[in-house]
Protein backbone atom coordinates (compact mmCIF):
# COMPACT_ATOMS: atom_id res chain seq x y z
CA UNK A 1 0.00 0.00 0.00
CA UNK A 2 1.38 3.37 -1.02
CA UNK A 3 0.53 6.88 0.02
CA UNK A 4 -1.22 7.57 -3.28
CA UNK A 5 -3.71 4.85 -2.42
CA UNK A 6 -4.56 6.37 0.97
CA UNK A 7 -7.02 9.25 1.29
CA UNK A 8 -6.56 11.77 4.08
CA UNK A 9 -9.49 13.00 6.10
CA UNK A 10 -10.37 16.59 5.14
CA UNK A 11 -8.99 19.28 7.46
CA UNK A 12 -11.61 21.73 8.74
CA UNK A 13 -9.28 23.79 10.92
CA UNK A 14 -5.98 25.65 10.59
CA UNK A 15 -3.97 22.93 12.43
CA UNK A 16 -1.35 21.67 10.02
CA UNK A 17 1.05 18.72 10.00
CA UNK A 18 4.32 18.26 8.16
CA UNK A 19 6.08 14.97 7.44
CA UNK A 20 8.72 13.92 4.90
CA UNK A 21 9.12 10.94 2.63
CA UNK A 22 12.33 8.99 3.20
CA UNK A 23 14.41 6.91 0.81
CA UNK A 24 17.77 5.50 1.75
CA UNK A 25 20.28 2.76 1.10
CA UNK A 26 19.74 0.02 3.62
CA UNK A 27 23.38 -1.02 3.29
CA UNK A 28 24.64 2.44 4.24
CA UNK A 29 22.11 3.83 6.71
CA UNK A 30 21.33 2.36 10.12
CA UNK A 31 18.28 4.38 11.15
CA UNK A 32 15.34 6.42 9.91
CA UNK A 33 13.95 9.55 11.60
CA UNK A 34 10.24 10.30 11.25
CA UNK A 35 9.29 13.87 12.22
CA UNK A 36 5.71 14.98 12.72
CA UNK A 37 5.63 18.73 13.16
CA UNK A 38 2.34 20.48 13.88
CA UNK A 39 1.24 24.11 14.07
CA UNK A 40 -1.98 25.13 15.89
CA UNK A 41 -3.97 28.12 16.96
CA UNK A 42 -4.53 29.17 20.57
CA UNK A 43 -8.11 27.88 20.55
CA UNK A 44 -7.01 24.41 19.38
CA UNK A 45 -6.36 21.98 22.19
CA UNK A 46 -4.54 18.67 21.92
CA UNK A 47 -5.10 16.18 24.72
CA UNK A 48 -2.74 13.62 26.20
CA UNK A 49 -2.01 10.64 23.98
CA UNK A 50 -3.66 12.33 21.02
CA UNK A 51 -0.50 12.48 18.87
CA UNK A 52 0.36 9.14 17.28
CA UNK A 53 2.66 7.62 14.75
CA UNK A 54 0.87 4.81 12.87
CA UNK A 55 1.93 2.28 10.22
CA UNK A 56 -0.10 0.70 7.45
CA UNK A 57 -0.20 -3.04 8.18
CA UNK A 58 -2.46 -5.40 6.34
CA UNK A 59 -5.37 -3.24 5.29
CA UNK A 60 -5.44 -0.66 8.05
CA UNK A 61 -3.29 1.77 10.02
CA UNK A 62 -2.17 0.51 13.42
CA UNK A 63 -0.84 2.66 16.27
CA UNK A 64 2.92 2.30 16.68
CA UNK A 65 3.91 5.07 19.13
CA UNK A 66 1.83 7.51 21.22
CA UNK A 67 2.83 11.06 22.19
CA UNK A 68 1.38 13.88 24.26
CA UNK A 69 1.73 17.65 23.86
CA UNK A 70 4.35 19.55 25.92
CA UNK A 71 3.97 18.90 29.64
CA UNK A 72 1.92 15.75 29.07
CA UNK A 73 2.60 12.02 29.50
CA UNK A 74 5.79 10.42 28.29
CA UNK A 75 5.69 8.77 24.83
CA UNK A 76 5.57 4.99 24.57
CA UNK A 77 5.39 2.09 22.08
CA UNK A 78 1.99 0.46 21.80
CA UNK A 79 1.85 -2.96 23.45
CA UNK A 80 0.92 -4.67 20.17
CA UNK A 81 4.10 -3.34 18.53
CA UNK A 82 6.53 -3.89 21.39
CA UNK A 83 7.93 -7.14 20.01
CA UNK A 84 8.91 -5.40 16.78
CA UNK A 85 10.01 -1.96 17.91
CA UNK A 86 10.53 -1.59 21.65
CA UNK A 87 14.23 -2.52 21.62
CA UNK A 88 15.21 -0.51 18.57
CA UNK A 89 13.25 2.72 18.71
CA UNK A 90 13.75 6.12 20.28
CA UNK A 91 10.82 8.48 20.96
CA UNK A 92 11.19 12.26 21.41
CA UNK A 93 8.10 14.13 22.65
CA UNK A 94 7.11 17.64 21.52
CA UNK A 95 8.35 20.58 23.59
CA UNK A 96 7.37 24.20 23.84
CA UNK A 97 10.30 25.06 21.62
CA UNK A 98 9.67 22.26 19.07
CA UNK A 99 6.19 21.00 18.36
CA UNK A 100 7.51 17.83 16.80
CA UNK A 101 6.84 14.19 17.65
CA UNK A 102 9.94 12.23 16.62
CA UNK A 103 10.01 8.47 15.97
CA UNK A 104 13.53 7.08 15.39
CA UNK A 105 13.79 3.47 14.19
CA UNK A 106 17.22 1.82 14.49
CA UNK A 107 18.79 -1.46 13.36
CA UNK A 108 16.77 -1.27 10.19
CA UNK A 109 15.31 -4.35 8.53
CA UNK A 110 13.55 -4.68 5.22
CA UNK A 111 10.14 -4.80 6.96
CA UNK A 112 10.60 -1.23 8.15
CA UNK A 113 9.70 -0.03 4.69
CA UNK A 114 6.17 1.17 4.15
CA UNK A 115 3.69 4.00 4.75
CA UNK A 116 3.65 5.78 8.11
CA UNK A 117 1.03 8.29 9.24
CA UNK A 118 1.10 11.05 11.81
CA UNK A 119 -2.35 11.35 13.37
CA UNK A 120 -3.41 14.21 15.67
CA UNK A 121 -6.78 14.60 17.39
CA UNK A 122 -7.66 18.00 18.82
CA UNK A 123 -10.60 20.06 20.06
CA UNK A 124 -11.62 23.26 18.23
CA UNK A 125 -14.83 25.24 17.90
CA UNK A 126 -16.62 22.96 20.33
CA UNK A 127 -15.85 19.81 18.30
CA UNK A 128 -13.26 17.05 18.14
CA UNK A 129 -11.31 17.07 14.93
CA UNK A 130 -8.47 15.07 13.28
CA UNK A 131 -5.51 15.93 11.12
CA UNK A 132 -3.16 13.49 9.35
CA UNK A 133 -0.01 13.53 7.29
CA UNK A 134 1.82 10.68 5.60
CA UNK A 135 5.45 9.65 5.31
CA UNK A 136 6.58 6.95 2.90
CA UNK A 137 9.76 5.01 3.68
CA UNK A 138 11.50 3.20 0.82
CA UNK A 139 14.86 1.47 0.50
CA UNK A 140 16.93 1.96 -2.61
CA UNK A 141 17.90 -0.96 -4.83
CA UNK A 142 21.63 -1.57 -5.05
CA UNK A 143 23.88 -3.03 -7.72
CA UNK A 144 23.81 -6.84 -7.82
CA UNK A 145 26.65 -8.37 -5.87
CA UNK A 146 26.91 -11.54 -7.96
CA UNK A 147 25.87 -12.59 -11.45
CA UNK A 148 27.03 -15.98 -12.70
CA UNK A 149 26.36 -18.42 -15.51
CA UNK A 150 26.65 -22.20 -15.44
CA UNK A 151 28.17 -24.19 -17.05
CA UNK A 152 31.42 -22.33 -17.56
CA UNK A 153 31.46 -23.16 -21.28
CA UNK A 154 28.59 -21.81 -23.35
CA UNK A 155 27.37 -23.70 -26.41
CA UNK A 156 24.58 -23.03 -28.84
CA UNK A 157 21.31 -24.81 -28.00
CA UNK A 158 22.55 -25.35 -24.46
CA UNK A 159 20.54 -24.53 -21.35
CA UNK A 160 22.31 -21.93 -19.25
CA UNK A 161 21.62 -21.33 -15.58
CA UNK A 162 21.87 -17.64 -14.79
CA UNK A 163 22.03 -16.77 -11.10
CA UNK A 164 21.81 -13.23 -9.72
CA UNK A 165 21.95 -11.90 -6.17
CA UNK A 166 21.11 -8.32 -5.18
CA UNK A 167 19.70 -6.09 -2.49
CA UNK A 168 16.51 -5.14 -4.33
CA UNK A 169 15.35 -2.66 -1.73
CA UNK A 170 11.66 -2.08 -1.01
CA UNK A 171 8.82 -1.86 -1.53
CA UNK A 172 8.15 -4.20 -4.44
CA UNK A 173 11.79 -5.09 -5.00
CA UNK A 174 12.57 -7.48 -7.84
CA UNK A 175 15.34 -8.76 -10.08
CA UNK A 176 15.19 -8.60 -13.87
CA UNK A 177 17.43 -10.31 -16.41
CA UNK A 178 17.93 -8.79 -19.84
CA UNK A 179 19.76 -9.70 -23.02
CA UNK A 180 21.28 -7.58 -25.75
CA UNK A 181 21.65 -8.92 -29.29
CA UNK A 182 24.59 -7.92 -31.41
CA UNK A 183 22.38 -6.40 -34.09
CA UNK A 184 20.33 -4.31 -31.63
CA UNK A 185 20.91 -1.35 -29.33
CA UNK A 186 17.93 -2.10 -27.10
CA UNK A 187 18.02 -4.62 -24.28
CA UNK A 188 15.25 -7.21 -24.19
CA UNK A 189 13.71 -8.35 -20.92
CA UNK A 190 13.77 -12.15 -20.65
CA UNK A 191 13.02 -12.71 -16.96
CA UNK A 192 11.33 -10.94 -14.04
CA UNK A 193 11.32 -12.35 -10.54
CA UNK A 194 8.36 -12.31 -8.22
CA UNK A 195 8.05 -9.21 -6.06
CA UNK A 196 9.89 -9.55 -2.78
CA UNK A 197 7.67 -9.80 0.30
CA UNK A 198 10.06 -7.88 2.59
CA UNK A 199 10.66 -10.81 4.88
CA UNK A 200 14.44 -10.58 5.01
CA UNK A 201 16.54 -8.30 7.15
CA UNK A 202 18.53 -6.77 4.28
CA UNK A 203 16.15 -7.04 1.30
CA UNK A 204 18.57 -9.43 -0.45
CA UNK A 205 16.99 -11.38 -3.24
CA UNK A 206 18.50 -14.36 -5.11
CA UNK A 207 17.04 -15.71 -8.34
CA UNK A 208 18.01 -18.55 -10.68
CA UNK A 209 16.86 -18.58 -14.28
CA UNK A 210 17.37 -21.16 -17.04
CA UNK A 211 17.88 -19.83 -20.55
CA UNK A 212 18.52 -21.72 -23.82
CA UNK A 213 20.83 -20.03 -26.33
CA UNK A 214 19.18 -20.30 -29.75
CA UNK A 215 21.15 -21.17 -32.89
CA UNK A 216 20.26 -17.94 -34.69
CA UNK A 217 20.81 -15.79 -31.64
CA UNK A 218 23.89 -13.63 -31.33
CA UNK A 219 23.69 -12.42 -27.74
CA UNK A 220 26.37 -9.90 -26.87
CA UNK A 221 25.57 -9.67 -23.15
CA UNK A 222 23.27 -10.67 -20.32
CA UNK A 223 22.29 -8.09 -17.70
CA UNK A 224 20.92 -8.46 -14.19
CA UNK A 225 19.22 -5.41 -12.71
CA UNK A 226 17.80 -4.65 -9.27
CA UNK A 227 14.81 -2.32 -8.91
CA UNK A 228 11.73 -1.33 -6.95
CA UNK A 229 9.18 1.50 -6.94
CA UNK A 230 11.95 4.10 -6.75
CA UNK A 231 13.31 3.13 -10.18
CA UNK A 232 11.58 4.43 -13.28
CA UNK A 233 13.42 2.03 -15.58
CA UNK A 234 16.04 -0.63 -15.06
CA UNK A 235 17.85 -0.20 -11.76
CA UNK A 236 21.50 -0.76 -10.91
CA UNK A 237 22.84 -3.64 -12.99
CA UNK A 238 25.69 -6.08 -13.53
CA UNK A 239 26.59 -7.45 -16.97
CA UNK A 240 27.91 -10.70 -18.37
CA UNK A 241 29.46 -9.65 -21.66
CA UNK A 242 30.12 -11.93 -24.64
CA UNK A 243 33.07 -10.67 -26.66
CA UNK A 244 32.71 -12.82 -29.78
CA UNK A 245 29.87 -13.58 -32.19
CA UNK A 246 28.74 -17.17 -32.37
CA UNK A 247 26.60 -18.39 -35.21
CA UNK A 248 24.62 -21.46 -36.32
CA UNK A 249 27.40 -23.94 -35.61
CA UNK A 250 28.01 -25.21 -32.12
CA UNK A 251 30.62 -22.77 -30.91
CA UNK A 252 31.58 -22.37 -27.28
CA UNK A 253 32.44 -19.26 -25.35
CA UNK A 254 34.70 -19.38 -22.32
CA UNK A 255 33.74 -17.49 -19.19
CA UNK A 256 36.27 -15.44 -17.28
CA UNK A 257 35.76 -13.28 -14.21
CA UNK A 258 36.67 -9.61 -14.31
CA UNK A 259 36.34 -7.99 -10.88
CA UNK A 260 32.72 -7.89 -9.82
CA UNK A 261 31.46 -8.72 -13.27
CA UNK A 262 32.01 -11.69 -15.51
CA UNK A 263 33.13 -11.52 -19.13
CA UNK A 264 32.59 -14.33 -21.63
CA UNK A 265 35.26 -14.72 -24.32
CA UNK A 266 35.08 -16.78 -27.50
CA UNK A 267 38.23 -18.16 -29.08
CA UNK A 268 36.59 -20.53 -31.53
CA UNK A 269 37.48 -18.46 -34.56
CA UNK A 270 41.12 -19.44 -33.99
CA UNK A 271 42.50 -22.11 -36.32
CA UNK A 272 44.30 -25.31 -35.44
CA UNK A 273 47.68 -23.62 -35.57
CA UNK A 274 46.67 -20.57 -33.52
CA UNK A 275 46.55 -19.76 -29.82
CA UNK A 276 43.88 -17.58 -28.18
CA UNK A 277 45.01 -14.56 -26.19
CA UNK A 278 42.72 -12.18 -24.29
CA UNK A 279 43.56 -8.51 -23.80
CA UNK A 280 41.36 -5.59 -22.75
CA UNK A 281 38.22 -7.67 -22.93
CA UNK A 282 38.93 -8.85 -26.49
CA UNK A 283 39.98 -12.23 -27.88
CA UNK A 284 42.91 -12.45 -30.32
CA UNK A 285 44.15 -15.39 -32.40
CA UNK A 286 47.96 -15.62 -32.58
CA UNK A 287 49.89 -18.15 -34.68
CA UNK A 288 51.70 -20.70 -32.54
CA UNK A 289 55.47 -20.16 -33.08
CA UNK A 290 56.24 -23.80 -32.29
CA UNK A 291 53.95 -24.83 -35.11
CA UNK A 292 56.16 -22.97 -37.60
CA UNK A 293 59.21 -24.80 -36.22
CA UNK A 294 57.43 -28.14 -36.56
CA UNK A 295 56.43 -27.44 -40.18
CA UNK A 296 60.00 -26.43 -41.08
CA UNK A 297 61.36 -29.63 -39.52
CA UNK A 298 58.87 -31.77 -41.44
CA UNK A 299 59.80 -30.08 -44.74
CA UNK A 300 63.53 -30.62 -44.03
CA UNK A 301 62.99 -34.31 -43.31
CA UNK A 302 60.97 -34.75 -46.50
CA UNK A 303 63.72 -33.09 -48.56
CA UNK A 304 66.36 -35.36 -46.98
CA UNK A 305 64.33 -38.49 -47.82
CA UNK A 306 63.92 -37.40 -51.47
CA UNK A 307 67.67 -36.73 -51.88
CA UNK A 308 68.66 -40.06 -50.33
CA UNK A 309 66.18 -41.92 -52.55
CA UNK A 310 67.54 -40.18 -55.66
CA UNK A 311 71.16 -41.15 -54.93
CA UNK A 312 70.20 -44.75 -54.17
CA UNK A 313 68.38 -45.11 -57.50
CA UNK A 314 71.29 -43.52 -59.38
CA UNK A 315 73.82 -45.81 -57.68
CA UNK A 316 71.81 -48.91 -58.54
CA UNK A 317 71.58 -47.92 -62.20
CA UNK A 318 75.36 -47.41 -62.37
CA UNK A 319 76.00 -50.89 -60.95
CA UNK A 320 73.62 -52.62 -63.38
CA UNK A 321 75.20 -50.83 -66.36
CA UNK A 322 78.78 -52.30 -65.83
CA UNK A 323 79.84 -55.64 -67.77
CA UNK A 324 80.60 -58.77 -65.70
CA UNK A 325 84.37 -59.66 -65.28
CA UNK A 326 83.92 -62.86 -63.29
CA UNK A 327 83.46 -65.21 -66.36
CA UNK A 328 86.61 -66.42 -68.21
CA UNK A 329 84.73 -68.26 -70.92
CA UNK A 330 81.99 -67.22 -73.29
CA UNK A 331 80.09 -70.26 -72.15
CA UNK A 332 78.22 -70.12 -68.88
CA UNK A 333 79.35 -72.57 -66.23
CA UNK A 334 77.41 -75.75 -65.87
CA UNK A 335 75.16 -75.64 -62.85
CA UNK A 336 75.00 -79.40 -62.55
CA UNK A 337 77.26 -82.29 -63.47
CA UNK A 338 74.41 -84.39 -64.87
CA UNK A 339 73.33 -81.85 -67.47
CA UNK A 340 75.59 -81.66 -70.59
CA UNK A 341 76.23 -78.58 -72.54
CA UNK A 342 73.80 -78.16 -75.47
CA UNK A 343 76.66 -78.56 -77.98
CA UNK A 344 77.78 -81.79 -76.36
CA UNK A 345 74.20 -83.06 -76.39
CA UNK A 346 74.03 -82.30 -80.11
CA UNK A 347 77.27 -84.31 -80.74
CA UNK A 348 75.94 -87.31 -78.80
CA UNK A 349 72.72 -87.22 -80.73
CA UNK A 350 74.57 -87.14 -84.06
CA UNK A 351 76.79 -90.09 -83.09
CA UNK A 352 73.78 -92.07 -81.93
CA UNK A 353 71.98 -91.46 -85.19
CA UNK A 354 75.03 -92.65 -87.11
CA UNK A 355 75.25 -95.86 -85.07
CA UNK A 356 71.57 -96.55 -85.59
CA UNK A 357 72.01 -96.09 -89.32
CA UNK A 358 74.94 -98.52 -89.36
CA UNK A 359 72.94 -101.04 -87.39
CA UNK A 360 70.06 -100.80 -89.84
CA UNK A 361 72.41 -101.40 -92.80
CA UNK A 362 73.92 -104.44 -91.07
CA UNK A 363 70.50 -105.93 -90.46
CA UNK A 364 69.60 -105.53 -94.08
CA UNK A 365 72.86 -107.17 -95.03
CA UNK A 366 72.26 -110.15 -92.71
CA UNK A 367 68.82 -110.70 -94.15
CA UNK A 368 70.22 -110.76 -97.65
CA UNK A 369 73.48 -112.54 -96.95
CA UNK A 370 72.57 -114.38 -93.78
CA UNK A 371 75.81 -113.24 -92.18
CA UNK A 372 76.15 -112.77 -88.42
CA UNK A 373 78.65 -110.35 -87.01
CA UNK A 374 79.68 -111.45 -83.54
CA UNK A 375 81.33 -108.13 -82.88
CA UNK A 376 78.03 -106.26 -83.09
CA UNK A 377 75.49 -106.64 -80.31
CA UNK A 378 72.58 -104.68 -78.93
CA UNK A 379 74.27 -103.86 -75.65
CA UNK A 380 76.81 -101.81 -77.42
CA UNK A 381 74.06 -99.91 -79.20
CA UNK A 382 72.33 -99.17 -75.94
CA UNK A 383 75.58 -97.90 -74.45
CA UNK A 384 76.03 -95.63 -77.38
CA UNK A 385 72.54 -94.29 -76.97
CA UNK A 386 73.18 -93.53 -73.35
Amino acid sequence: MYIKNIKSLPDVSPLTLKTDDISLNLQQKTEIVLNCTYDKEINEVIGDRDIRWQKWIGNTFKDLATFSPPGGLLPFIEREMESLYSNRTELIAPTDGSLTAVLIIKELVCDDVGVYRCWVEYYSNKANRESTSFSTVAFEATKPTEFTVFPNVIKVNQSLTLSCSADVGAPNGSIKIWKLSRDSNVTELIFTSNTSVNNTRNCTFVVTFNYIVARDENVTLFRCSSQNVLNKGAGPSLDLQISEKYGPDEISSVKESLGKSTTIFSCDRCGRFENCHKRNGEAYCVTNPWMAVAISFICLCATFVVVITYFLIKHRKSILGKPSTNSTSSRPERKGAMLPHPDEHAEITTTCNQEISQYAEVQKKQKSENVYDPDWNENELVNLAL
